[in-house]
């Protein structure tokens, strides 16, 4: 068939031409018409599908009530489109489609999604059509599933956060599909890191996101050690405040003692992940200046017999300067501070290794503490006897 004939059948009304309603009233229903099919329009010929998607200037010929074998005679190079070709056309101009028709791909993709391959789900995953909280539009595969344990992570008005009023059920079907985001991950670690700590000073839900997060953390067995943590980052709840890794630690230290004075704990409930806890920086020796602050606070106290006792076994373990020592011995001047067998606390002068029985004001030190800190204490001033 030549051009001129190839025109004059496109002319004449006797195609049986489906159209996608544009109607929201009417549903995803396609209607038939018997018409003509005009230069410029693009014709496509389908078979037993009940939902076509709206293109400008494409035309559906209906297998059901014609040969398909006519379609190269109408549009040179066409051949039928199969489910498959229909679904991809649809996603390839997906975000312009009306919102009934949207819902109807959806549902209709989620209806056969068992007989239906992954790489349609795989584009429709990819496709900005969802509507998020600031307006804009996202692809499912950057969006939280609002049903998911990932959404205690953000707040309603989060663009992470579909706007379910509207679009309740696309948004139900896409969640049962399983095509929003589920699973926390580095990057959304990340990223709500950085947000906690932009707005930690804010009372609006920031320290529940916070615990949310890191009890998250603890659930998930996501490795922390890939996570890039920067040291300033506050986003770490304590009784003291959203702080930073190096301002508290968490209540799972086997040595408490060494800093609880100094630090505030981690709020109570939060398990700390291993994994975290060396991300943190936490599985590292407290820093010296964090051992002589409690050293220091722990004096004021009115009993801290068992915790000077870890404490000074900490410091006898240390590689400390005689500036380090000299810093120490005016913190302990004319103080008790040094533990002894009797179950107090003496002064340097009045501390020593040996026995005191006939020594009247002296007073031996624990004998838990004299092999592992002797060398230590003998540098703060005490003596064998």
């Amino acid at each position: 068939m030549d051009e001129p004939q190839r025109r004059k059948l496109r002319t004449l009304p006797i195609f049986p031409l489906l159209e996608p309603s544009d109607n929201k009233a009417d549903g995803c229903n396609t209607l038939r018409v018997w018409e003509c099919v005009p230069e410029g329009k693009v014709v496509k010929g389908v078979t037993n599908m009940t939902i076509l998607p709206s293109i400008h200037d494409f035309l559906y010929l209906d297998g059901a009530l014609v040969d398909l074998t006519i379609l190269p005679y109408l549009e040179p190079g066409s051949r039928p489109l199969s489910e498959l070709d229909v679904l991809t056309l649809a996603l390839d101009h997906f975000p312009e489609q009306p919102e009934h028709l949207q819902n109807g791909f959806v549902k209709y993709m989620y209806q056969n999604h068992n007989r239906l391959p992954p790489s349609i789900f795989q584009y429709l995953q990819q496709v900005p059509f969802i509507i998020v909280a600031d307006g804009t539009m996202q692809s499912p595969g950057n969006v939280v599933d609002p049903k998911s344990e990932l959404a205690g992570l953000f707040t309603h008005s989060d663009h992470y956060l579909p706007c379910i009023s509207q679009q309740v059920a696309l948004v139900g079907d896409i969640s049962a599909l399983r095509l929003f985001r589920s699973d926390l991950a580095v990057d959304i670690v990340q990223e709500r890191i950085q947000f906690i700590s932009l707005n930690n000073s804010s009372t609006n839900g920031i320290t529940g996101i916070a615990r949310n997060l890191l009890s998250l953390l603890y659930r998930s067995g996501l490795d922390c050690t890939q996570l890039d943590i920067p040291l300033e980052a506050k986003w770490l709840p304590t009784a003291g405040g959203i702080l930073g890794p190096q301002e508290c630690r968490d209540r799972g230290s086997s040595t408490p003692e060494l800093f609880d004075e100094v630090l505030p704990l981690v709020d109570r409930n939060i398990t700390i992940s291993s994994s975290l806890r060396t991300s943190l920086g936490w599985d590292e020796p407290i820093p010296l200046c964090i051992l002589t602050k409690q050293l220091e606070l722990l004096l004021q106290r009115p009993n801290p017999y068992k915790k000077l006792k870890v404490l000074i076994k900490e410091f006898a373990r240390r590689l400390l300067t005689d500036e380090h020592i000299h810093n120490l011995c005016i913190i302990t001047s004319d103080l008790p501070w040094v533990p002894t067998s009797s179950g107090r606390l003496a002064k340097t002068s009045h501390a020593i290794f040996s026995s005191t029985s006939d020594l009247p004001g002296f007073h031996q030190v624990s004998p838990t503490l004299a092999e592992p800190t002797r060398k230590f204490l003998l540098r703060m001033g005490c003596t064998d006897r």
